[in-house]
């Protein structure tokens, strides 16, 4: 359990960093210590959108509501989101293409 705890926090981390180097998309995730989940906004697209154009290229997210987590997210403005939860199985290369066309789509 601690070896996929360890890779999962790696894998939310690379995700994090490949996405905050795409200018138009902004993380949302807060805290010293983050898990896998990843957050994310891609300017001037619906994360609905966005997570529609990710699922025809087959990378699987979900979007986020405030009532999901209306104790912080409902406070600083930032729905909807964009969920990405890289988990153990998933590789590097798979991520770098989850980036890939966020950035694709954060150009368009």
């Amino acid at each position: 359990m601690d070896a996929i705890g360890r890779r999962t926090a790696a894998l939310g981390a690379r995700l994090r960093d490949l996405l905050d180097a795409v200018p138009g998309v902004t993380t949302h995730d807060l805290g010293r210590v983050r898990c896998a989940i990843v957050t994310a906004q891609v300017q001037g697209v619906p994360a609905a959108q966005v997570a529609d154009l990710l699922g025809a290229a087959g990378v699987n997210v979900s979007t986020t509501v405030p009532e999901h987590n209306q104790f912080d997210m409902e406070d600083r403005g930032v729905h909807p989101l964009v969920r990405l939860s890289p988990h153990y199985y998933n590789t590097e290369q798979e991520l770098d293409r989850a980036a890939e066309l966020i950035a694709a789509i954060a150009r368009s």
